[in-house]
């Protein structure tokens, strides 16, 4: 693989949809001890070791969990533990960044459903859900992200997985 640091670029791979010869997943199956992203552990090793992932954009599955904010705060935390285990990196999350970081993600969602002809009123519906949801995800990706400060009660409290 080439040199390069910044995997976050390089390493995106959701099993969502994914098809994996059995050879190389035998070579390299999922990390079981990671609570989330083992996905993203898995890909990170492969392209490592030099094999190539290819992105199929003809590939759809729809995919959408309706999560409540408890379990979504779980899973974004959960998913922030696994990213420093990963990456051995914070990812440039900043806490002060993370009401703006909710906004843009919530303007995002907009212009997927206008250019998605989703009904005005839903997308109205939508802003205020949007703007509280991703805040609660990034507050618990950052909390996820520094889970090594945490104290223990925390840290249980917080997991979806139990692990802790």
């Amino acid at each position: 693989m080439q040199n390069c640091r910044n995997y976050k670029k390089l390493v995106f791979f959701s099993n969502t949809s994914s098809c994996i010869r059995k050879d190389t997943w035998e070579k390299f199956p999922f990390n079981e001890l990671l609570v989330q992203t083992e996905d993203q552990d898995w890909s990170k090793r492969v392209l490592e070791a030099g094999y190539k992932i290819v992105y199929d954009p003809g590939s759809v599955v729809v995919h959408s969990h309706n999560n409540s904010l408890k379990i979504l705060f779980k899973k974004y935390f959960d998913a922030g533990t696994a990213h420093i285990q990963i990456f051995k990196n914070r990812n440039n999350v900043y806490l002060p960044l993370i009401p703006f970081f909710s906004v843009i993600s919530t303007f995002l969602d907009i212009r997927f459903m206008f250019f998605n002809n989703y009904e005005t009123i839903n997308i109205i519906k939508w802003v205020p859900r949007a703007v509280v949801r991703h805040f609660v995800e990034a507050t618990a990706f950052w909390l996820g992200l520094h889970f090594d400060i945490l104290p223990q009660a925390l840290k249980r409290k917080f997991t979806a997985s139990g692990h802790y």
